[in-house]
């Protein structure tokens, strides 16, 4: 069985590609914006730690910090 269409000239002339790349880096700044808000919050905070609406917690903790290491 021979699925093979001819396609002609004109035809491949209107053919657009580039749809995935667009839907990638649209994914792509959303999750830095996404990312760069939460390390924003992290960093301004005075606890080091953030609620997103969502129920998201993130949570900045050192070793230091916690007292694991003790001097």
């Amino acid at each position: 069985m021979n699925n093979n269409i001819e396609v002609l000239k004109s035809e491949e002339l209107e053919v657009r590609g580039g749809a995935a790349i667009t839907i990638g880096a649209v994914a792509a700044v959303l999750a830095i914006g996404i990312l760069a808000i939460v390390i924003w919050k992290i960093y301004t905070s005075s606890k080091g730690e953030v609620q997103l609406p969502g129920g998201f917690k993130f949570e900045w903790a050192t070793a230091i910090l916690k007292g694991i290491f003790k001097k």
